[in-house]
């Protein structure tokens, strides 16, 4: 039926290779290879995305990225609960992500250029566009460049993606600590 092939072409999509392991000290770079190794699937395979999720993974290759993700907490002090959830985090924002670069990408090949979505060029008009009135929180961003990165030199965040990658990780950090602390890891 047209629904089990979908289901192949999305597990024969997951068909990735996975990293190998690293030390258990470098957890946080091995959900960053398993994040940045999701994100490739939607990039390389622009359709994936916009079939919807109609069931927990059950296919081999599904089955196998959801394994990566759990092998990157193998010697985090988290119970299976907890492992599970932040793979879905994970695996989230790596789909957002992915969703993002695959319409950049598109927007790309159909003669854009990687610059329009970094806002430049745009600033003089928005600047016209966005007033205090009717945008109190987004007039003064837009005022002082950030929207736009106009100012790149002043943006202590750098890359936005890279950015949230690493607060999801500083949040399960956080969380193993606090863990650990109350003695419930």
């Amino acid at each position: 039926s047209k629904e089990d092939l979908i289901v192949l072409m999305m597990d024969a999509a997951c068909d990735v290779p996975v990293l190998q392991e690293r030390s258990e000290s470098e957890w946080r770079q091995e959900m960053r290879d398993y994040v940045w190794a999701t994100v490739q699937v939607i990039r390389d395979r622009p359709w994936f995305i916009d079939i919807p999720i109609m069931s927990i993974p059950v296919t081999p290759n599904h089955l196998k990225i959801v394994d990566w993700g759990l092998r990157t907490m193998r010697s985090l002090p988290l119970n299976d609960y907890e492992k599970m959830s932040f793979v879905l985090l994970l695996s989230g924002y790596a789909r957002q992500f992915g969703m993002i670069m695959r319409d950049i990408d598109r927007a790309v090949q159909a003669g854009g250029t990687p610059e329009s979505f970094s806002g430049q060029g745009y600033t003089e008009a928005l600047k016209q566009l966005v007033g205090p009135d009717r945008y109190p929180y987004l007039y003064p961003i837009i005022q002082s460049g950030a929207y736009t990165e106009e100012n790149r030199e002043e943006n202590p965040v750098g890359d936005d993606y890279e950015f949230g990658l690493n607060r999801i990780l500083d949040g399960i950090e956080l969380y193993i600590e606090g863990k650990t602390r109350t003695g419930k890891a």
